[in-house]
């Protein structure tokens, strides 16, 4: 008898732990803390600066998740050897630059806990933030910024001094500092964190790991002609992009797993060069999210597929199984589509009499008027082409087999869509 497994369904939220990372980050989150590691382990006139390491990605990608099983791997790394202090900071939480630089130095004494340091950052922080009462202000990235503060006094020591102050008690400290969606900030706000990075807080033994969309962020901070990327290379040392072939690796990886873990037994009836050539058609337009969306309509729709069949028979007495995944790849994406297949049978099954090209034209019309983005249609196309073999010219002519169980065939055509119907 088949049994029917349970699984939790995977939640559209950032991963926290190894045993909810269905995409393999694992692998990445491991190989940059160790660079992290290494860093710390180097002398100690090489670490007199911070070092900035920059995850980039665009939006659902994994970014946050990555660098949440980053730190996993340094806590795991402070069990053995010296503790590596771990602060978030999170710039976008308030409403001016003060704030932010308030909450900033806030975040590391709170995590710090030290006296000494309490004390010189409380002065340091009143310098950073003092100006004339004039127009003057700083200018970071041809950005003029004007303080609305005390005026300045000349008895204080230097920043400079002060820093130098700081800096001694960073010496014998490991600090790794984590903003994330730095993209998501004003210019204002993303030219002072990046102020705060390379000047003010440059204090020895300190990593900063930050994460944003490289092509959004070097757009925002490019002004007067010069260019943002070339900024973004003054101020990171060492990037890791989750874009192209890592990130599409993972997704493909993540997804195969999660179908042969739900699936089961019954994942010897799939036809693995079928559906890697459906997920290939679109695994580059697609982000984790979606991905997660997928796997959690098969998790749904397999278990009532099970519950309704007569557990007897092998599977694929009723349907075809890289059909059925291969549909709801459609039905994940493309909602307003599988809908328009459901509905319109007569274009889409082989014993159908209409003409290729009427097919054609009639789903490239449902294609439109589905309401998914244009960069996605074709792609989809061409995945509905793998099931619908009546929609490609040269196939009028090909015999059909009377025991196919494929979704083009007529007889099975409903049992792809209405999964609550008796078999």
């Amino acid at each position: 008898m088949r049994g029917t497994k349970e699984f939790e369904f995977l939640a559209d939220a950032p991963i926290a732990s190894e045993a909810e990372d269905v995409l393999n980050f694992s692998v990445h989150a491991k190989e940059i803390a160790n660079q992290v590691q290494k860093w710390f382990d180097k002398n100690e006139k090489d670490r007199k600066e911070s070092f900035v390491i920059g995850v980039e990605g665009e939006w659902g990608v994994g970014k946050t998740s990555l660098i949440n099983l980053i730190k996993k791997e340094i806590n795991e790394y402070n069990k053995n050897k010296n503790i590596i202090n771990i602060i978030d900071f999170n710039p976008w939480n308030f409403s001016n630059i003060d704030a932010l630089i308030l909450e900033f130095f806030h975040s590391i004494n709170y995590s710090l806990d030290n006296k000494q340091l309490k004390k010189l950052s409380k002065n340091y922080i009143k310098a950073i933030l003092s100006g004339s009462k004039i127009k003057t202000g700083i200018q970071i990235f041809k950005i003029n910024i004007e303080w609305q503060s005390k005026e300045i006094k000349f008895n204080d020591k230097p920043l400079q001094k002060q820093k130098e102050e700081i800096d001694k008690i960073f010496n014998d400290k490991r600090i790794i500092i984590i903003i994330d969606d730095i993209d998501r900030l004003d210019l204002l706000e993303t030219n002072m964190i990046f102020k705060l990075i390379k000047r003010t807080a440059n204090f020895p033994n300190t990593v900063f790991l930050l994460a944003y969309d490289r092509k959004k962020l070097s757009e925002k901070i490019t002004k007067d002609g010069y260019p943002g990327e070339e900024y973004l290379e003054k101020i990171i040392q060492l990037s890791y992009s989750l874009t192209v072939s890592i990130h599409e690796q993972n997704l493909y990886e993540g997804l195969w797993g999660n179908i042969r873990n739900i699936i089961s037994d019954d994942f010897k009836y799939v036809n693995e060069a079928k559906f890697g050539d459906a997920v290939r058609k679109i695994i580059y337009l697609i982000n984790i999210r979606e991905v997660k969306q997928y796997i959690n309509l098969i998790k749904s729709d397999w278990k009532t597929y099970i519950s309704r069949h007569n557990n007897a028979e092998p599977i694929n007495s009723k349907i075809n199984l890289t059909d059925f995944l291969i549909i709801r790849l459609i039905k994940a994406l493309a909602p307003e589509f599988f809908k328009s297949i459901r509905k319109n049978r007569d274009f889409f099954v082989s014993e159908s009499d209409k003409h290729w090209n009427e097919r054609d034209v009639a789903t490239r019309n449902f294609l439109q008027l589905s309401g998914i983005r244009f960069i996605m249609q074709e792609p989809i196309f061409e995945i509905c082409k793998l099931l619908f073999p009546k929609l490609i010219q040269n196939s009028k002519n090909q015999p059909l087999n009377p025991e196919d169980k494929d979704i083009h065939r007529n007889n099975v055509f409903d049992l792809y869509f209405y999964i609550n119907k008796e078999w």
